[in-house]
């Protein structure tokens, strides 16, 4: 199987149910915009970066298709019980009462949801094809860790969230995974608030920081093999989502789904390459975008447990 696009849809429908809850024939005509969308990613991720997403969303066909999801929501969710609530009922709920202090507006809201799609469906999936192909290029690594989740499951035959706290060998090979092949190899630019002195550099006052985390955490000063996976983690360089006060707002979300749908790949299948390969035939060849990934997709035999 394609692996890499299976995990893009699989990632799609997941936030997808995140933001909007169950699905429904206008929700499905998103997600098939959003696939469109991702197939000419690779033109657009820079007109986005230097322009801003307003730009995407006023030229994307799928922005109206997204401004009828929401005029259904404040149309018939005025009063949603908020034990069912979808990120959507709560960014209406925060933009009628003005609850924490935030004036959102509509605009505001369809940014958010298309950022969310945007940023997270793309990095998510890539980080769960990079996982993979760290198992399987280290066997005795990818042993371990089903190991773990089948033992750590006893018997049972489905996921939860809770069961995620019961797996800290796959919350290693995560970080690990974010370590080698970072969700954005630069983070997002900061601006210097005022002319400072950094290990024998003068950053002037309102001048542009780049920040070059997969060198950052490949650097064998930290990591005595950069290139294998080391669960030896050093605290303060490890920083796939940044850090600080502008930190990655989705970090939770995107750990929590990793673990979960990574934690399921190994735990209901076996893997191996097509044709009887052997593991060291995997490349790790990256391509050139907003989101590190692989150059080409990753094809996989998987054989379901019983």
């Amino acid at each position: 199987m394609n692996l890499s696009v299976m995990l893009l849809l699989l990632l799609n429908v997941t936030i997808m149910r995140a933001a909007f809850g169950k699905g429904n024939a206008q929700q499905k005509r998103f997600l098939l915009a959003m696939k469109n969308l991702s197939i000419s990613w690779d033109s657009l991720w820079l007109i986005c970066f230097l322009h801003g997403i307003f730009l995407l969303r006023s030229t994307w066909d799928g922005a109206s298709t997204l401004n009828e999801i929401i005029e259904e929501y404040e149309e018939k969710k005025l009063d949603v019980d908020d034990t069912n609530e979808d990120l959507v009922d709560i960014l209406l709920r925060i933009k009628r009462s003005g609850e924490m202090h935030l004036s959102l507006t509509i605009e505001n809201v369809k940014d958010f949801i298309l950022d969310l799609f945007l940023t997270g469906t793309d990095t998510l999936s890539t980080t769960l094809v990079w996982a993979m192909t760290e198992l399987i290029r280290h066997p005795n690594v990818m042993q371990n860790a089903q190991l773990e989740v089948r033992k750590a499951l006893n018997g049972e035959i489905r996921i939860e969230e809770r069961d995620i706290h019961e797996l800290p060998y796959i919350n290693q090979v995560i970080k690990e995974t974010l370590r080698l092949h970072p969700l954005s190899p630069l983070l997002v630019p900061r601006l210097c608030c005022e002319t400072v002195e950094l290990v024998g550099y003068t950053m002037p006052v309102e001048s542009r920081v780049k920040i070059n985390v997969w060198e950052m955490m490949r650097d064998p000063k930290y990591w005595e093999d950069p290139e294998k996976i080391d669960f030896g983690l050093a605290n303060f360089e490890f920083i796939p989502f940044g850090g600080g006060r502008r930190i990655c707002l989705g970090k939770s979300f995107a750990l929590a789904s990793i673990e979960l749908w990574l934690a399921q790949l190994l735990f209901y299948f076996d893997w191996e390459l097509l044709g009887g390969r052997s593991p060291q035939e995997l490349d790790v060849d990256e391509a050139f975008g907003l989101t590190l990934t692989r150059k080409d997709d990753i094809f996989l035999v998987a054989t379901y447990q019983e």
